[in-house]
């Protein structure tokens, strides 16, 4: 008799079906162990020490104090600090095993915790890609090189697509979802409690509610709670997990500009000796590929890379178009090309961007 999911859970009730869900995830986890790092042959250059990195004055960005980027030389970008999940680096490299999709490559992975244990300091050190981000260049871009761009994340994404779903909503390992619905004043360990990971998407519809209430403890949060308990099943349901980058904006695409008539990769000269040929075929590998189209004739061409991968996971189907659509400014066109990029969702948007609106800001009385 073949396995399917319905016979594999005859007689178990619900709570050991999600049971068995997510340990059979488990068991098939593929995460690195840390520290990690790669083969030093494959390194441009050797690995910062953790006196460069902590004394480095390029600063990136500061997202907090627990969250620091810097750039050492024009090889490496280093994001550390307390509130550095070591989940990004896997996610990284989860990706890059299974798609081409252009990402910063993940040469190390460490931690320090040698001091208080619960204050772990994580450390990702990754590829320096040269450009600039979409947020910067997108006021100034073409209607062509925006299609362009497009189509390159469209196809990016297509890729994340049809890596076979692990049957679970949450992170890699699995653990717990990564986002700021689940999150709340206080201790911010606490978001485990009601981010998962969720076996089905109505346990995964019940963690957000569970979440909301804790932000919401006034009386109107708690009738909106009841609102959302009594519809929200008849709009959360056969949205099957996908793996999803979880905060696609423009933010978190950089763009690299190669005129169109770059030259092309070189071939394998079949006369070369074996390590000649090993050390070109590496080259080649270091080298940026030229786009397979041009935006237009004789202008310049896009790599298009995508970075931060901290909120990546197993969500459903919905959730990067709705995500994206509760972050639309409309300062831009930006919405009307990324409905070229990811399939619209305009039933379960709304809903998603009220939550989250609710869940951090007071809800006006007039």
């Amino acid at each position: 008799m073949p396995v399917t999911w319905s016979n594999l859970f005859d007689g178990k009730t619900a709570a050991e079906k999600a049971y068995s869900v997510i340990e059979r995830a488990r068991a098939k986890a593929t995460l690195v162990s840390i520290p990690y790092h790669v083969p030093e042959l494959t390194l441009p250059v050797p690995l910062p020490s953790l006196a460069q990195i902590e004394n480095c004055a390029d600063v990136l960005k500061m997202l907090s104090r627990g969250c620091k980027v810097v750039r050492i030389n024009q090889h490496y970008v280093v994001k550390f600090g307390e509130n550095v999940d070591a989940i990004e680096g896997q996610n990284m490299l989860y990706v890059a095993r299974h798609t081409r999709i252009p990402i910063p490559r993940v040469y190390a992975i460490y931690q320090d915790i040698r001091r208080n244990p619960r204050d772990v300091k994580t450390y990702i050190v990754m590829q320096n890609i040269h450009g600039t981000t979409l947020r910067t260049a997108w006021p100034t871009m073409a209607e062509a090189e925006k299609e362009f761009v497009a189509e390159k994340l469209k196809g990016y994404f297509k890729q994340l697509r049809k890596i076979p779903s692990e049957g679970y909503y949450g992170s890699l390992g699995p653990s717990y979802l990564r986002d700021s619905l689940f999150w709340h004043q206080g201790d911010s360990r606490q978001i485990r409690n009601y981010a998962g990971p969720f076996a089905t998407e109505a346990l995964l519809m019940e963690g957000m509610l569970n979440s909301y209430q804790k932000f919401r403890t006034d009386a109107m949060g708690g009738r909106r709670l009841e609102f959302y308990r009594r519809r929200m099943h008849e709009i959360f349901r056969k949205h099957k997990p996908v793996f999803s980058h979880g905060d696609l904006c423009l933010r978190n695409i950089m763009i690299q500009k190669f005129p169109a008539v770059s030259l092309p990769i070189t071939g394998m000269d079949d006369n070369l000796s074996a390590s000649a040929k090993l050390k070109q075929r590496f080259l080649n590998l270091r080298m940026p590929r030229k786009p397979s189209i041009a935006p237009e004739e004789g202008s310049e061409a896009f790599v298009v890379t995508i970075i931060d991968w901290e909120k990546a996971g197993w969500w459903p189907s919905y959730w990067e178009y709705a995500l994206a659509w509760s972050d639309f400014r409309w300062k831009n066109d930006w919405e009307k090309y990324f409905e070229r990029v990811i399939e619209p969702n305009i039933i379960v948007s709304p809903w998603i961007y009220w939550l989250r609106r609710e869940a951090s800001t007071p809800i006006s009385l007039s």
